[in-house]
């Protein structure tokens, strides 16, 4: 387990030690947990037995060794919608690398196709400001929650909304 941290609070630009994107996305409260320890992951899990919604953007697997997976959660409170989002996928050969936004971008061509639209040189290359692939995949995540509490609850025994859609 990597105990680095966030790697978002080392972004440009910064205040002090605090970067301008970790400060914009991170809430001035709330609820830490370590899910490292024993009594911690018991917290987590009576969160879960009462919600609604979980939303977690670990690599695949991750929340699986702490008993916080969709199937743990599912077994503990079988109507909640438990939305899973990940930078490469829940399966495939890239599912398990970790994700952040200006790496994405840049795979995908996005990077590129913004800077030259701004007419910025390929000599000049850096990522644009903003995060298109977070705010993205959390609309689409939203937009995955609202139709999974629309379309009826409890739902028959755990659903599961994945991308991409079968065939």
């Amino acid at each position: 387990m990597s105990r680095r941290g966030d790697l978002s609070r080392l972004a440009f630009p910064r205040q002090g030690a605090v970067s301008g994107y970790y400060a914009r996305r991170t809430p001035a409260s709330g609820l830490s947990i370590d899910l490292n320890v024993a009594a911690a992951r018991e917290v987590a899990l009576r969160l879960c037995d009462t919600a609604d919604v979980i939303v977690e953007n670990f690599r695949p697997g991750a929340l699986g060794s702490f008993g916080l997976d969709y199937a743990s959660v599912a077994e503990r409170n079988p109507a909640v919608v438990y939305v899973s989002v990940s930078g490469y996928g829940q399966r495939g050969p890239w599912s398990g690398r970790m994700a952040y936004a200006p790496t994405v971008q840049a795979e995908a061509g996005f990077t590129r196709n913004t800077l030259r639209q701004f007419g910025v040189e390929d000599a000049d290359r850096r990522t644009d400001s903003l995060s298109h692939a977070d705010v993205y995949s959390g609309l689409h995540a939203t937009i995955a929650v609202l139709a999974a509490l629309r379309h009826g609850r409890p739902p028959a025994r755990g659903s599961t909304l994945t991308w991409p859609w079968p065939r």
